[in-house]
């Protein structure tokens, strides 16, 4: 799970281990929107988002190792507003 604690970084959490990561997102569409996720200099994720409700929608994440595309995930997220 991924949590946005501020306009800029956040927290991996898997299991008992979290992973502190900065990011960038930006809007591509009334429904979609693109975001990267950096953990350290040679690891990075990168997401095309596409919103189905305001706090709905499906994702295509592209892991990247040193520069490199080591994965691609696809799924569906839940995104809890803030309080």
């Amino acid at each position: 799970n991924l949590a946005f604690q501020t306009a800029t970084g956040g927290v991996q959490i898997e299991s008992s281990n979290t992973n502190n990561f900065t990011y960038s997102y930006s809007t591509t569409g009334t429904t979609s929107a693109h975001m990267v996720v950096t953990f350290k200099a040679d690891k990075r994720d990168v997401y095309d988002i596409t919103f189905t409700a305001d706090t709905l929608g499906s994702f295509v994440r592209n892991e990247f190792r040193n520069s490199v595309l080591n994965d691609t995930d696809a799924g569906t997220f839940t995104r809890t507003p803030a309080h």
